[in-house]
């Protein structure tokens, strides 16, 4: 023995772990996010889901924040597997069963709602940085680089590249990659 261990119970061990993570059914199902329960038991409602489907368009048809944000109406014409998988997607990804949707649809729906009463307006581009990005425009058109511009508005060069991103106005602007090269009279040349 070297080391105080035999190197067959380290096989022995990670040969054991292999087994069971790789040839597990419940680990490897399609629906990996699923309880052992449902799993070993699944439930599927009497009348198959057309319950659950009528409910759930009920909901998001009085539901107009969660309808835009999973597509709009053309996702009302969905079978209730696939509206339910895109509901778990942009809607509540801890929520396991097919159960019940329309009442996540609700909750979301009230909660989409109290967001935009606390935090009225559209996001976008404040007032100061519309001011910056039209002197950093002025100052490309002088043929100032990046980090000229950075230094003369006092932002971070990498604020200068993410503006020539968002701000198309100033992406037209050819911004210079050297310093202009200023002619100096010598008075000796």
């Amino acid at each position: 023995m070297t080391g105080g261990r035999s190197p067959g119970v380290s096989q022995a061990a990670r040969a054991a772990f292999i087994f069971l993570t790789t040839g597990s059914a419940i680990l490897n199902h399609e629906a990996g996010r699923q309880s052992l329960a449902e799993v070993l038991f699944p439930m599927l409602p009497v009348d198959g889901w057309a319950k659950e489907h009528e409910e759930v368009i009920d909901a998001l048809k009085n539901a107009p924040r969660v309808l835009k944000i999973i597509g709009g109406e053309p996702s009302l014409a969905l079978p209730y597997k696939s509206l339910v998988e895109i509901l778990r997607c942009y809607i509540d990804p801890c929520k396991y069963d097919d159960f019940l949707w329309w009442a996540t649809v609700w909750h979301a729906e009230q909660w989409l709602e109290l967001e935009e009463i606390v935090s009225p307006g559209v996001r976008g581009k404040g007032k100061k940085t519309k001011v910056l990005v039209k002197q950093a425009i002025a100052l490309a058109a002088n043929s100032y680089t990046k980090a000229q511009i950075a230094f003369s508005l006092g932002v971070a060069p990498s604020t200068v590249s993410s503006w020539l991103r968002r701000y198309p106005e100033f992406g037209r602007v050819k911004v210079a990659r050297q310093a202009a090269v200023v002619p100096v009279n010598d008075p000796l040349s």
